[in-house]
């Protein structure tokens, strides 16, 4: 399932039009519109936007998993920000962040 279908499905879901929820979150209806029925995909922050207004993940609206409840509810919006920016990035890079973070830890009053 494209992210299209996702968002036709959940805007019916929510009994909306796709004008409300392009008001909603002060992008434009022809964008919103590209996403859902021309293929388009959204930026990042336009991404992150729908996750959050409709309480899903960014891999739901994707379509890379089919849980539709949000699994982190416990995460701040920060956190829930750096787990999003740190999944988005290379195996390899992660691998980088994760030492560099570990170190840092290690090296704070905390450990």
């Amino acid at each position: 399932m494209n992210i299209g279908t996702r968002l036709r499905d959940l805007i019916e879901a929510e009994n909306m039009t796709q004008r409300q929820l392009a008001d909603i979150l002060h992008i434009s209806p022809s964008a919103l519109n590209g996403y859902i029925n021309q293929g388009k995909e959204p930026d990042y922050h336009t991404l992150a936007l729908l996750a959050s207004y409709f309480h899903t993940s960014t891999d739901y609206l994707l379509g890379l998993n089919n849980v539709r409840t949000h699994s982190f509810n416990s995460l701040s919006e920060s956190e829930g920000e750096l787990l999003g920016i740190y999944r988005s990035l290379s195996a390899h890079t992660q691998q980088i962040i994760y030492a560099e973070l570990k170190a840092v830890y290690q090296l704070s009053d905390l450990a």
